[in-house]
C-alpha cells in the first residue's frame, strides 16, 4: 500500500481542530486539481483522500467512522457534514474520517462500480488496515454520510467486498433510491448520466440483504430536496431482512443542516445519535 501522511492543522470557526494525518485512498496517487476552498466545498476531485482525527485526549472508543459529506455529488460539503461532525466524534472516543471522494461522473467500472464507491470501499480498507496503528477494533468501524453522502453510505453497505463491509452505518436526510418518485434529480443524474441501466443497482432499498450493517436514518419530514420516503424505504427493507436499525423522522428541519448549528428546531439529533452509538459502544 502507498500512502501519504502528513500533519496539518486547520482554522475552522468552531476552533482549532487540529487533523492527525491525511493518507491517499489510491495505490497511485495523481495529481490533485480539486477546486473551492478545502475547509468549506470541494469540487473536481482527482486524488480521493482520507483526513484522519483521532480522539480527544484521554478518550477512545476504539471506533472509527468514515465520514461522506453531502453535496449532491457535484461538490463536498466539507466544512457543514464534514470538519463540524469530525470534531463532534472525536468528543465521543471516535477516530473520525472524513472521506474526500471523486464525485461520480457517469461512468461504471468493469464491476459495476461508480468511482465515489470504489472510494469508500477502499476507504474502508485503509482504515482497517491502519485499525490496530490509531488503536481501533477492526470490527468497530462504520460509514456515516449526509445527503448525497448518504447516498454513497447507503450504496457501501449494499454494495460492499468481503474486507470493506462497514459494521454499521449512519444516513442523514440520506439519498437512498434513484426511483424518479422519490430521488434527489441532481444526485440522480450525477452517478447515472445517461446510463439508465444502473437505475436499479444503486436504488439501494432494493440491494438490502441479512448481511446489510445495521443503520441508523434521521430524516425531515419537511425535507423539499430529498423526501423522506427515502429513509422510509430502506427502513422498511431492514425490518423486512432482520436487520438492525433505528429511523428518526423530525416534523421540521429541512435539508442540509448538518450537525444542526444555529438550527434550534432539530438542535437534538446530534443526541439521538450519541445514545444510539453509545448503546452499541461505538461512543463515549
Amino acid at each position: 500500500m502507498k500512502s501519504i501522511a502528513h500533519v496539518i492543522v486547520m482554522l475552522l470557526p468552531i476552533s482549532l481542530f487540529a487533523q492527525d494525518c491525511t493518507i491517499d485512498v489510491l495505490d497511485n496517487p495523481v495529481v490533485e486539481t480539486q477546486e473551492g476552498d478545502p475547509r468549506v466545498k470541494l469540487r473536481n476531485i482527482s486524488n480521493p483522500q482520507l483526513l484522519v482525527f483521532k480522539p480527544a485526549d484521554g478518550l477512545n472508543a476504539r471506533s472509527a467512522i468514515v465520514i461522506c459529506p453531502g453535496g449532491g455529488y457535484d461538490y463536498l460539503s466539507m466544512e457543514n457534514e464534514g470538519y463540524n461532525v469530525a470534531n463532534w466524534l472525536t468528543k465521543m472516543g471516535v477516530t473520525a474520517v472524513i472521506l474526500k471522494y471523486r464525485l461520480p461522473d457517469g461512468t461504471f467500472d468493469e464491476d459495476g462500480g461508480f468511482r465515489s464507491l470504489v472510494d469508500a470501499q477502499r476507504a474502508i480498507e485503509r482504515v482497517r488496515a491502519n485499525a490496530a496503528a490509531w488503536d481501533v477494533d477492526p470490527d468497530k468501524i462504520g460509514i456515516m454520510g449526509f445527503s448525497a453522502g448518504g447516498h454513497l453510505a447507503a450504496s457501501l453497505s449494499t454494495h460492499f467486498t468481503t474486507s470493506s463491509r462497514p459494521n454499521f452505518s449512519v444516513l442523514i436526510y440520506p439519498v437512498i433510491s434513484l426511483d424518479e418518485r422519490i430521488t434527489h434529480q441532481g444526485t440522480k443524474n450525477n452517478v447515472l448520466g445517461n446510463n439508465e441501466n444502473f437505475r436499479a443497482e444503486y436504488s439501494n432499498e432494493l440491494k438490502v440483504n441479512s448481511n446489510t450493517p445495521p443503520a441508523f436514518l434521521l430524516h425531515s419530514q419537511d425535507d423539499r430536496s430529498v423526501s423522506v420516503q427515502n429513509s422510509i424505504r430502506y427502513y422498511r427493507q431492514l425490518l423486512d431482512h432482520n436487520v438492525g436499525g433505528e429511523l428518526h423522522i423530525l416534523q421540521y428541519g429541512g435539508h442540509g443542516y448538518g450537525m444542526a448549528v444555529g438550527r434550534n428546531s432539530v438542535s437534538h439529533w446530534p443526541d439521538i445519535l450519541k445514545a444510539w452509538l453509545k448503546r452499541h459502544s461505538w461512543a463515549l
